[in-house]
């Protein structure tokens, strides 16, 4: 169908005044502050892949064609970006009962798909450059990959240095 002239030219207009160091280009920086000016809390990881599904230059960021194609997708009311997809995803809402028998009794623990997906991505970018989790990085962002890999400590101990150095003392842990 196609954008019309004017919207054309709505676009381009909204692709400038977003376009803050005027590159050329919007950053995944960019896109996360567009959505928070419209009060619209968008995780990182889903940004990236509004991103993906455009970027035919693979620079990781979106030009302006590409912006026209993403605002074309958007007008048509297509839902092909999985932001959309994951509104659905956050309204799913997982319990499970403890998982010792000292807290088996009476206790849930509640997590949605988008919650594990958005702390796995973090995870992913924040420990990316850790030798020692090579074969543990990147994680899959779904199903139950955030829990394989943190199922020993390593990965949570090594999270928690990362947030406060030398936290926890890493020759104490089994690697």
């Amino acid at each position: 169908m196609g954008l019309t002239s004017q919207e054309t030219q709505d676009a381009k207009e909204a692709f400038a005044a977003i376009d803050k160091n005027g590159d050329g280009k919007l950053t995944a920086n960019e896109i996360t502050e567009l959505f928070k000016s419209l009060n619209e809390a968008v995780p990182g990881f889903r940004i990236r892949e509004m991103i993906a599904e455009v970027d035919t230059s693979g620079n990781g960021a979106v030009e302006l064609g590409e912006f026209l194609t993403m605002f074309e997708k958007i007008r048509e009311n297509k839902t092909t970006f999985q932001l959309a997809d994951g509104a659905k995803n956050a309204k799913v809402v997982k319990e499970i009962g403890g998982t010792s028998d000292a807290s088996a009794h009476g206790t849930k623990h509640s997590f949605s798909s988008e919650e594990t997906a958005s702390f796995a991505s973090w995870i992913n970018t924040t420990l990316n450059k850790d030798s020692e989790l090579s074969s543990r990085l990147p994680m899959k962002e779904d199903g139950d990959g955030l829990f394989m890999a943190v199922h020993d400590g390593l990965l949570l101990c090594k999270l928690i240095n990362s947030s406060v150095p030398d936290t926890v003392d890493e020759r104490a842990i089994n690697k």
